[in-house]
């Protein structure tokens, strides 16, 4: 199988505020339920930064929230999106969560769209929403982990 960054098949999740970095065969954060993909900095994907693939059972909240991520260098080997919210996969409707949102993440897919939703989720009645997201330069990216990276030492009293 694909090493993923993070691999989650647990429901109603939180990934939240780590550094995902070289992922070099898979996702950079592949969930498979229903939660909260939040303040992530994801550094270099084989595939998606984060994906979605519904093969296993939604949680209590049957929502799936990917927000305030940074994603740089996804997709390398593959024509994965930033952000792939994958197929259904046969027999797996009933996994699929009621709710998408993928909001106000800084993304730097430019090659092809930073986002990607597969059209199996027009009839399934999911409400998708996708707002305030941003692409932005690779240079423009690298200095905001740069930024974060001195923050988040600063925090830890690393640095004075």
């Amino acid at each position: 199988g694909l090493v993923h960054g993070l691999y989650i098949q647990s429901t109603d999740f939180v990934i939240d505020g780590n550094y995902v970095h070289n992922s070099n065969d898979g996702n950079g954060i592949s969930v498979r339920s229903s939660g909260e993909v939040v303040g992530n900095f994801i550094d270099g994907a084989y595939k998606s930064g984060v994906s979605y693939f519904p093969d296993h059972a939604s949680g209590s909240t049957d929502r799936l929230s990917i927000q305030d991520n940074f994603v740089l260098g996804a997709g390398a080997g593959t024509e994965r999106a930033d952000i792939s919210i994958l197929r259904i996969p046969d027999g797996a409707m009933e996994n699929v969560v009621s709710e998408i949102q993928i909001i106000g993440n800084t993304l730097t897919q430019n090659e092809r769209p930073a986002i990607f939703v597969s059209d199996d989720y027009a009839g399934t009645g999911t409400v998708i929403t996708i707002d305030k997201n941003k692409v932005v330069s690779r240079c423009r990216m690298k200095l905001i982990r740069a930024s974060l990276k001195r923050q988040y030492w600063k925090t830890a009293g690393r640095i004075g």
